[in-house]
Parts: C-alpha cells; sequence; structure tokens
C-alpha cells in the first residue's frame, strides 16, 4: 500500500495538508537544560552541582594530603 505525501488533493481538488510540516525533534542536552532552569528559576540544580563540585574538591586535596603524609616518612 502506497502512503501518499503531503499535500493530499481530493477528487474535488481540495488540498489536504498542504501547509504540513513535521515536527522538529529536539534532543536535551545539558545546555538546553541550564537554560530551562535558569528560566523556571531553579536555583537548587546549581546549588546541588555546586556542592558536589566542592565535597569532590576537599576529597581530592585530602587525599593528596594524605598521601604525603604517609610518604613522607
Amino acid at each position: 500500500m502506497e502512503k501518499k505525501m503531503t499535500p493530499y488533493t481530493t477528487k474535488t481538488g481540495l488540498k489536504i495538508g498542504e501547509f504540513y510540516e513535521k515536527k522538529r525533534h529536539h534532543e536535551m542536552n545539558f545546555d538546553m537544560e541550564l537554560i530551562q532552569s535558569a528560566f523556571l528559576d531553579d536555583s537548587s540544580m546549581y546549588r546541588s552541582q555546586l556542592i558536589s563540585k566542592i565535597k569532590y574538591a576537599l576529597v581530592l586535596i585530602g587525599t593528596v594530603l594524605l598521601l604525603a603524609l604517609v610518604t613522607k616518612n
């Protein structure tokens, strides 16, 4: 069965779907989520990311200092 593309012309000459456009598919990425959260004023996402970065930095610094103390002997 052949599928007719738009616009479909009826027997009377009426064109159905002449101005039809397919919906564009937008994939969400991190930048789009940041922009949306800024528009929605969702500061909790930024706060949680900042806290996780600070935790990571503290663990990294602690590990380096611990290794420095252990290998000092």
